[in-house]
């Protein structure tokens, strides 16, 4: 991972490091659950449940939270004929 190009997608087993791609840009070890969300776009406050593994499981697996606003927006205008209003974080 690096500070200056955009994250990897977020799997399941990101906290191994033998996995090599999700180690930290700056510091010897692999990212924490926390910044796995955090990529992700989940809020810090977050609740997850469960084991490490299987919060690590949910992180992986999900849709992230601005991916699926933007994705329910478009379909939302889609069928009630309403503009979209662009919100682009990069924008």
């Amino acid at each position: 991972m690096r500070w200056d190009q955009p994250s990897l997608t977020i799997r399941t087993e990101f906290y191994k490091p033998e996995k090599g791609q999700y180690l930290h840009p700056v510091h010897h070890r692999p990212i924490t659950h926390l910044e796995a969300a955090r990529l992700q776009s989940f809020p810090d406050d977050f609740a997850w449940c469960g084991t490490k593994v299987e919060i690590a499981r949910q992180i992986g697996n999900a849709v992230p939270p601005r991916l699926a606003e933007a994705v329910a927006r478009q379909v939302r205008a889609v069928l009630t004929g309403a503009a979209v209003e662009h919100r682009c974080a990069l924008c």
